[in-house]
């Protein structure tokens, strides 16, 4: 069982410790667990020569982006481009990099970098159009897509780009019409997985999603962000335990990233640990204080407390930051119930509006303009 981190100390980051505690078992086992065993010859392997040209940095860098190794992949990818300036590859796929690491803006620039060497380039299209996405930019990101699969009508993963940007746009019946062309073409690619998993969770077949979020993790093990996605579709379905030892796993992998951090405090938040949630929710903000989820969790805490004071300037902040617009949209919505608390029409009004512009089955937003209408 897990205990909370508010009973375990300030190691907070070790919360769902199972997976640790397992991986050094599994490591004890390995050095102990033969005593009687005479230690096996060492096995010389030869180093692999140094990178000499761009292609070489090139592939270089793939084998650290499939293994999750974002920085080292960069580093390939620049070098890659420094050899041989005029090569679209180590643009978009350095941009791939950027994106996993959450730097959006600067995956942007490097695609369009990409589209600048190489304007049919369904890849650097592709690429443009997760980053514009993941930026909160649905519209330019449907277009990238879009142009993707013009160049390419084979890029199974320019489909699957198609379809997040529709699922973020509430088009659900053209994103499952996209996804389905994606899987067609890479049913094992883990960005098309990835993008399955999206889109059952935004038809809430969680369940769904979890099973394709951690069919992805098992052809990309060192894909941090998998893990999160999963963990929170096992948070959604209440498997609580489950949802812990993803969320691990991913901190493991991701120290510096305050998303799995964010993930435990919402798993211990739903089962009323409010302490220990936000402990996790203080230390993602910690990580990145430009993180909107760590504010606006706080936020929700504080609100369902009734504590407005606290909550008011968590939830501005939070807007201020968050580009995903379901996720402003509901701090919107909790932000426009507080001023209708605080006797401030106008301000609410504002706020379950934008809300509803963001989110148009945000239900909550819509009761509370109706009780604007009632005064």
């Amino acid at each position: 069982m897990h205990s909370s981190p508010a009973k375990r100390g300030l190691r907070v980051y070790l919360v769902g410790g199972v997976v640790v505690v397992l991986a050094a078992g599994a490591l004890l086992v390995a050095i102990f667990g033969r005593g009687s065993q005479a230690p096996a010859e060492p096995v010389l392997v030869a180093p692999s020569p140094a990178p000499e040209t761009a292609v070489d940095y090139l592939a270089q860098g793939d084998e650290q982006l499939a293994a999750g190794q974002w920085e080292a992949a960069l580093a390939a990818y620049t070098a890659a481009s420094r050899l041989e300036p005029e090569l679209a590859a180590p643009y978009s796929r350095g941009a791939l990099a950027l994106v996993f690491s959450h730097r959006y803006t600067e995956a942007i620039q490097w695609a369009e970098q990409a589209v600048a060497r190489d304007p049919r380039s369904s890849e650097a299209h592709a690429v443009l159009a997760l980053a514009y996405n993941w930026d909160g930019e649905t519209a330019r990101a449907l277009e990238a897509a879009r142009r993707a699969v013009q160049y390419d009508p084979n890029n199974g993963v320019a489909h699957a780009y198609i379809a997040e940007a529709q699922a973020d746009q509430f088009k659900l019946a053209e994103a499952d019409a996209a996804l389905q062309r994606a899987l067609a073409l890479a049913p094992e690619d883990p960005e098309v997985l990835r993008v399955s998993g999206y889109v059952r969770e935004m038809h809430q077949d969680y369940a769904g999603a979890a099973e394709a979020y951690a069919r992805a993790a098992e052809v990309r093990p060192g894909w941090a962000h998998l893990y999160v996605a999963q963990g929170h579709a096992l948070r959604v379905l209440h498997r609580y335990e489950e949802a812990l030892d993803v969320f691990a796993r991913a901190a493991d992998l991701a120290p510096a990233d305050p998303r799995p951090e964010a993930g435990l405090g919402m798993c211990y938040f739903e089962q009323e640990d409010y302490e220990s949630a936000i402990i996790h929710f203080q230390r993602a903000i910690e990580l990145d204080p430009n993180y909107p989820t760590g504010y606006g969790q706080l936020g929700v805490i504080y609100y369902q407390r009734r504590d407005y004071a606290r909550a008011q300037p968590l939830f501005e902040r939070a807007i201020e930051l968050e580009r995903n617009p379901v996720r402003n949209a509901s701090y919107r919505h909790a932000l426009g119930w507080i001023y209708l608390a605080n006797n401030q029409p106008a301000q609410a009004r504002e706020q379950f509006t934008k809300a509803l512009e963001l989110n148009p089955g945000l239900q909550g937003a819509r009761e509370g303009l109706a009780r604007l209408g009632a005064r």
